[in-house]
């Protein structure tokens, strides 16, 4: 029996017309799941209340990236994260959030 399969972390077609996929269990499934949720602000799912990352946008300086963490977590567990922060522009004071996914 093939392996489930899973949206990838960009909503792609392939050249055949069909939804690019990921299999499960593998690491860029990982990596996608882990975006799906970095990219959600919490709140986001009506089903799932506590899924999606809280919002950074009003936070300060340097950003305490624990809780962006542990929400990640709390719907990934199985991956492992790094996180990183930079200065984006230091014209207009944007931040960047680096993420690397482990598993």
């Amino acid at each position: 029996m093939p392996e489930p399969q899973h949206i990838g972390p960009e909503f792609l077609f392939t050249a055949a017309g069909r939804v690019k996929t990921v299999e499960q269990g593998t690491p860029e499934c990982t990596a996608a799941r882990v975006f799906h949720v970095a990219v959600s602000p919490e709140g986001f799912r009506e089903d799932s209340p506590s899924f999606g990352v809280p919002e950074l946008a009003f936070e300060r300086v340097p950003l305490d990236l624990r809780a962006f963490e542990a929400a990640i977590l709390r719907s990934e567990p199985e991956a492992t994260l790094s996180s990183i922060e930079r200065a984006y522009s230091k014209v207009t004071s944007q931040r960047e959030v680096q993420i690397e996914v482990g598993n």
